[in-house]
Order: C-alpha cells, then structure tokens, then sequence
C-alpha cells in the first residue's frame, strides 16, 4: 500500500474487553510509526488503523503490529486480561511503501 492509504485491522478476544485507546508498535520505517485502536467497552472486538504517510516502508517485508504494547484491558469483571497472541490467528500480507 502506499502513501495515504488507510490499513484497517480488527483485533478479536475472545472474551467481551474494556479498553481505552491504543497506539501499538509497527515494524515500519521510521520507527515511530504506530497503529492506533479505539478504546472498546465490554466487546469482543477492537477496531485498529494505520495510516500510510509518505516515506513509510516495510523494507518488502509484510505489516507487522506489535499486540505487546496492549496496555489496560480488562475483562468485563475488571481482572486484567492477558494478551498473548498465538494460533489460531489470521492476518493479510501488507507491504508498505509510502514513496511510490
């Protein structure tokens, strides 16, 4: 994808969460580009984007986001919940290059 693209990605728990705002990690280049997820109350999933800017770059590599940066989700109890990401999981190979 490149510049000005918009890239949406729904992040599913399996459990309803509550969770402010999120801005995850990204393998692009410049390395301060992030993603960033609306905050969610009591819903099984979360809504999540990332924005192309110009000069953006995966180097040929696909899209990788950092769910390690999930901070402050909870189930609908209010317990912390555990992130980890493992099988079974799906995801799309998206190669960004904000200088074409």
């Amino acid at each position: 994808v490149s510049a000005g693209t918009s890239v949406p990605f729904t992040i599913t728990f399996n459990e309803a969460v509550t969770a402010g705002s999120q801005t995850l990690d990204t393998n692009v280049s410049p390395s301060s580009r992030k993603a960033t997820c609306s905050a969610v109350t009591a819903s099984t999933t979360m809504s999540c984007m990332y924005y192309v800017a110009p000069n953006d770059t995966t180097s040929g590599a696909a899209l990788s986001v950092s769910l390690n940066t999930l901070s402050g989700v909870t189930d609908v109890a209010g317990n912390n919940l555990f992130t980890y990401v493992g099988d079974p999981f799906s995801s799309v190979a998206i190669v960004v290059d904000g200088t074409k």
